[in-house]
């Protein structure tokens, strides 16, 4: 009988520490983030980096993942969602929030899809919805393997992807 779940600590107190283990009666394990594995950008958590590292890292120990960003409430067990969506539906990803109010194409910097293959024509479409990564399952398929992670993780780790440091516009600074 192992931890109900496990909290990477990007900077704890021990206080915080403290208020997480009450919280979950003591079933869950804290594992720091080993930032030193790492290029010395992926220490900046507004990059988001570290997010695709802790995957890649859950990924490879556990076959899949269940991501919950700290201000995600739990619930439903997710027993149902699995089923639909990735054994009948063939899916790596289930997404537990309501779509974005925007396309990827607005979120996302353009520096970012030099890196990343994309088709942008598609993703410039108002009808086409970003799924927001707040919340999520993703199953360690083939698919995600080849198609998603690899570029995911090359990119966390390219400074120049994860975080360009050019503004999109004068009417848009906030990259």
């Amino acid at each position: 009988d192992g931890p109900n779940m496990i909290l990477y600590d990007l900077g704890l107190t021990e206080d915080g520490i403290k208020t997480v283990r009450e919280c979950f009666n003591g079933r869950v394990e804290i594992r720091n983030f080993d930032f030193s594995k790492y290029p010395e950008e992926v220490k900046w958590l507004t990059n988001m980096s570290f997010k695709v590292l802790i995957l890649r890292e859950c990924l490879m120990e556990f076959g899949s993942c269940l991501w919950f960003d700290t201000s995600i409430e739990f619930h439903k067990n997710s027993t149902e969602l699995v089923k639909k969506y990735v054994y009948e539906r063939g899916s790596s990803f289930i997404y537990y929030i309501k779509p974005a109010m925007h396309n990827p194409a607005w979120a996302t910097h353009p520096i970012m899809y030099a890196y990343l293959p994309s088709n942008i024509t598609k993703m410039v479409k108002q009808s086409y919805p970003m799924c927001q990564g707040g919340a999520h399952i993703t199953v360690n398929t083939e698919d995600l393997k080849h198609h998603v992670m690899k570029w995911a993780i090359a990119c966390a780790l390219t400074p120049e992807c994860i975080a360009p440091n050019y503004p999109v516009s004068e009417l848009r600074t906030d990259y």
